[in-house]
C-alpha cells in the first residue's frame, strides 16, 4: 500500500462499521472514474453514458452506487506539449487517491474505470492494496481518443488486456472498440450487476490477482508482443497484492512465440481487427494447453470453465490469431 495511506482498518473493524449500517442497507459500490469528461471522440459515447450504465447496473443489483472522480492526465496531450514525463508518476498518486477515498468512505466494493496503461496500472495498484470486491471496467482502443486506450492499436491497451486475462475485468470486455457504443454500454450495466453479486460472495481483488492469475496475463500479452510493455507495470502491481512474480517468468516468455502473425501492427484499424477475432477470449483459447485453468474470474467462473463455454466462443480468430508454434 502506499505510504500516504497509513493505517487501514482490519477486516474484522471494517466488518463491524459494515454492520453497523444495518443488514437492510444496499451495498455502496464505489466507483473511480478518471476519464475525461467528453473525451471519447466525435464516434464514441460520452464517458457520462457508460458511467450511468454502470450505476443502473448496480441498482439492478441491489446496490448504491456512488461516483468519484480520480486524476487521469491526457497521455496524447501530454505528448502533445513534450510532458510526457509527467505520465509515469500519475500511477502512485492515482493508487493513493482511491486508497484515501476507499478508506473515508468504507464502501462494500469498487468499480475501477480508466483507460491506458498509465492510468490503469494505478487502478490496479489501488485494486490490490484495498483487497475489496473489484472489477476493472476500461475504455477500450479508440482512434485520438482520451477516454479510450490510445489509438486504434493494441499496444496501449496490454495492461488492459492482461487485466481480463488475469480475471478482474468481465470477459471479453477489454478489446471493445470506445466506439462500439451499444457493446460498451451493456458491458458497463453487466459490471454493475457483477459488483454485487462479488460482494454478497466475498470475493475481493486478492483472490483473482494470483501468482497464477498473472502468469496467465503475462503470457497473453507476450503472444501479442506486448511483454516490454507489460514488464514496466506488472511486477509493481503483483507487489502491492503481496504476490511475487518468478524472476524468470518474462525471459521464459519472451520466445514463446505470436498468435498475431498475421495481423499487421502498422494497421490503423488493428484494435478493431483484434477485437472481431475475438479479442482476449479468442486469443486465450489459442494458449488454453499453457494457462492456469483454476483461476478465477469476476464473472463468476474459471478460466477453463470460460474457455470451454460456447456461448463466449465467438470472433473470426482465423482472420488475425495463429496458433504459438
Amino acid at each position: 500500500m502506499s505510504s500516504l495511506v497509513q493505517a487501514q482498518p482490519t477486516n474484522a473493524q471494517t466488518s463491524a462499521a459494515r454492520g453497523r449500517r444495518g443488514t437492510a442497507q444496499p451495498k455502496a459500490v464505489g466507483l473511480a472514474n478518471s476519464w475525461l469528461p467528453g473525451a471519447g471522440g466525435p464516434q464514441a459515447p460520452d464517458p457520462k453514458l457508460i458511467v450511468e450504465a454502470v450505476k443502473q447496473g448496480v441498482i439492478s443489483g441491489g446496490g448504491l452506487p456512488i461516483e468519484f472522480r480520480v486524476l487521469g492526465a491526457c497521455h496524447g496531450r501530454c505528448e502533445e506539449q513534450q510532458v510526457f514525463g509527467q505520465m509515469l508518476p500519475t500511477n502512485d498518486l492515482i493508487a493513493s487517491s482511491i486508497e484515501l477515498m476507499v478508506s473515508a468512505s468504507q464502501y462494500d466494493g469498487l468499480i475501477l474505470m480508466g483507460a491506458c496503461d498509465k492510468y490503469v496500472a494505478g487502478l490496479l495498484k489501488a485494486a490490490a492494496s484495498l483487497n475489496l470486491p473489484t472489477i476493472l471496467l476500461t475504455g477500450g482502443p479508440f482512434r485520438r481518443s482520451c477516454c479510450a486506450s490510445g489509438d486504434d492499436y493494441v499496444w496501449p491497451n496490454y495492461l488492459s488486456l492482461a487485466a481480463e486475462a488475469i480475471g478482474l475485468s468481465m470477459p471479453g470486455g477489454a478489446a471493445i472498440p470506445c466506439g462500439s457504443v451499444a457493446e460498451r454500454l451493456l458491458l458497463g450495466s453487466a459490471a454493475g450487476r457483477a459488483i454485487i453479486s462479488l460482494i454478497n460472495s466475498n470475493l475481493t481483488a486478492r483472490q483473482f490477482m494470483t501468482p497464477a492469475s498473472f502468469e496467465n496475463g503475462a503470457r497473453l500479452v507476450a503472444s501479442l508482443g506486448g511483454l516490454t510493455s507489460l514488464s514496466t507495470y506488472l511486477p509493481s502491481i503483483a507487489a502491492a497484492a503481496d504476490v511475487k512474480l518468478d524472476p524468470r517468468l518474462f525471459d521464459r516468455l519472451e520466445d514463446s512465440g505470436s498468435l498475431t502473425e498475421q495481423l499487421s501492427f502498422s494497421a490503423s484499424d488493428e484494435g478493431f481487427a483484434f477485437w472481431q477475432a475475438g479479442g482476449v477470449p479468442a486469443a486465450l483459447r489459442e494458449l488454453k494447453s499453457s494457462l492456469r485453468l483454476k483461476t478465477l474470474s469476476v464473472a463468476g467462473q474459471t478460466a477453463g470453465d470460460l474457455l470451454d463455454d460456447p456461448a463466449a466462443a465467438n470472433g473470426q480468430p482465423d482472420r488475425v490469431l495463429s496458433p504459438v508454434a
